[in-house]
């Protein structure tokens, strides 16, 4: 995902939690797609893996990754994770956003020991908290090895 802050961002909502991650990074949003549990032992954040245009994609439950209850997602956004693409399963897209620097803030010191690694900042848009989703490596090596041999390589 994008380590771009501010600018133009897709902002949505995951249980309580109003999100963005920066437009650079979003290859498109679809409805969900059938998933298939690919790992017990994967993160349990990681719903299984659908297929994006022939390409076998992680599913990632936003809600569950935050650490809240495992949201209902009516959406997939999917979005680049380094060389390869995550689909972001929320609950709710809430459009394409500037979210202008002045809006930024840096973590409070409670949430940046717990959200570090997941929030990049706050922010505040239409005077309500948004957690601006940081550049990370989502899905652990384990689930991208547990894919069929045949999906490894594209």
């Amino acid at each position: 995902m994008s380590s771009t802050v501010g600018g133009l961002s897709l902002l949505f909502r995951s249980n309580a939690a109003r999100c963005a991650v920066g437009l650079d990074e979003v290859v498109e949003v679809t409805r969900p797609l059938p998933v298939t549990p690919v790992t017990e032992d994967g993160a349990a954040f990681v719903d299984g893996v659908c297929v994006v245009h022939g390409v076998p994609v992680p599913v990632v439950n936003v809600g569950s990754l935050l650490g809240g209850e495992r949201s209902r997602p009516t959406r997939f956004v999917v979005v680049r994770d380094g060389g390869r693409q995550v689909a972001l399963a929320v609950d709710e897209v809430l459009g394409i956003r500037e979210v202008p620097a002045d809006s930024l803030h840096d973590l409070s010191p409670l949430l940046a020991a717990a959200k570090s690694e997941l929030v990049a900042t706050l922010g505040v848009v239409d005077a309500e908290p948004l957690l601006f989703l940081r550049d990370v490596r989502l899905v652990p090596d384990s689930v991208w090895r547990a894919l069929p041999k045949e999906w490894s390589s594209q």
